[in-house]
C-alpha cells in the first residue's frame, strides 16, 4: 500500500525499497495464478512467509506476488526486511499531524470528489491517455480512478457502475490510510468540520508545536 501514510512512515522510521523487479517470475507467477487460482497463491506465500501472509488481505494479488519476489531475490522472507517499522520509534524532533474527519462526512466529500472528477472530464482524460500511449502501465492501469474508466471505455460496466467503484474503492483507500496512521505512534489529531478555516487548523497545529 502506498500513499502519504506510507511516505510518511519511510520518512520517519526508515524504508526497505526492495530489490527491482523481476518480471519474468512476476509473469510466470500471474499465470500461475490464473491457472491454479488466488488462494493457492495465498497458501504459497504462507509456506514462504506466514508473516506477510498474515499481514496481507488474501485477494490482494499484486502484494502476495511481491512479497514472493522478494524472498526469491533476497532469500530471505519479506517480512523480514520490514523488521524496522516494528520498532518504531518517533524521534524528539518530529512532529506530524494528522487531520481527521468523522465517518459520514469523510464518505459524503468522496462522493462529491468523485462527481467533481467525472464532470471536469476524469473519462476523457482516460480515454486520450490510451490513445495517446496504448496500453497503460500495470500501475497506472490498477489505480483507483484511472483502472474503473479503462472497464467503462471496454464497454464492461456502464457509466453508473463506474462512478459507484470510484467511490467505493476511494473509501476503501481512504479506510486503508486510517488503518496506517493509527499503527504509527506520535502522530497528533487534528479532527476537522466543514466550518473550520485552513486558518484556524494552522493555528491548531502552531500552538501544539509552541507547547511541545
Amino acid at each position: 500500500m502506498g500513499g502519504t501514510p506510507l511516505y510518511l512512515k519511510s520518512l520517519i522510521c526508515g524504508f526497505f525499497q526492495g530489490p527491482p523487479a523481476d518480471w519474468d517470475f512476476r509473469n510466470s507467477v500471474e499465470q500461475e495464478v490464473q491457472s491454479v487460482g488466488t488462494q493457492a497463491l495465498y497458501e504459497r506465500l504462507q509456506q514462504v512467509d506466514p508473516l506477510s501472509a498474515h499481514r496481507i488481505l488474501p485477494g490482494d494479488t499484486r502484494r502476495m506476488i511481491r512479497a514472493l519476489e522478494v524472498s526469491k531475490i533476497t532469500g530471505k522472507p519479506f517480512s523480514h526486511w520490514q523488521t524496522q517499522f516494528e520498532r518504531f520509534v518517533v524521534p524528539n524532533n518530529s512532529q506530524a499531524f494528522v487531520l481527521g474527519w468523522d465517518r459520514p462526512t469523510l464518505h459524503r466529500r468522496v462522493e462529491t470528489r468523485v462527481e467533481q472528477m467525472l464532470e471536469q472530464g476524469l473519462v476523457e482524460e482516460v480515454k486520450e491517455l490510451k490513445e495517446r500511449f496504448g496500453n497503460l502501465g500495470r500501475t497506472a492501469s490498477q489505480a483507483v480512478g484511472y483502472k474503473e474508466p479503462l472497464e467503462h471505455l471496454a464497454g464492461a460496466i456502464s457509466w453508473r457502475e463506474m462512478k459507484d467503484k470510484i467511490a467505493a474503492h476511494t473509501r476503501q483507500f481512504v479506510r486503508r490510510q486510517e488503518i496506517w496512521f493509527r499503527s504509527m505512534p506520535g502522530l497528533r489529531r487534528i479532527d476537522m468540520n466543514e466550518s473550520l478555516e485552513p486558518r484556524s487548523v494552522a493555528e491548531q497545529i502552531l500552538l501544539a508545536l509552541e507547547y511541545r
